[in-house]
């Protein structure tokens, strides 16, 4: 990771929509309104993220999204295991 000219690392880039979007999947601040709005990312969708990841990935030759898998679907046995809105464009 010393490589900043050509290697960047986005850490859990996905946590933003997965705790605090419109989509949250998370249940951490699902009855905190107020902790959404002001962390910034009560907007974030899934295909949000994915949007900022191309724009930050044109910049340098390899961007690395880690621990990305682990947001994109509920691990839990209370939801259904299902895609975000915002990615049924995406196969």
């Amino acid at each position: 990771m010393t490589r900043r000219d050509s290697l960047q690392c986005i850490h859990e880039p996905f946590g933003d929509a997965f705790y605090y979007g419109p989509e949250r999947l998370g249940s951490r601040y699902e009855n905190d309104e107020q902790t959404r709005v002001s962390s910034g990312f009560s907007n974030s969708t899934f295909k949000t993220v994915l949007d900022g990841l191309d724009r930050e990935s044109a910049e340098v030759r390899y961007a690395l999204p880690s621990a990305a898998s682990f947001d994109a679907r509920p691990c839990s046995p209370v939801h259904e295991p299902t895609r975000s809105p915002s990615l049924f464009s995406f196969a």
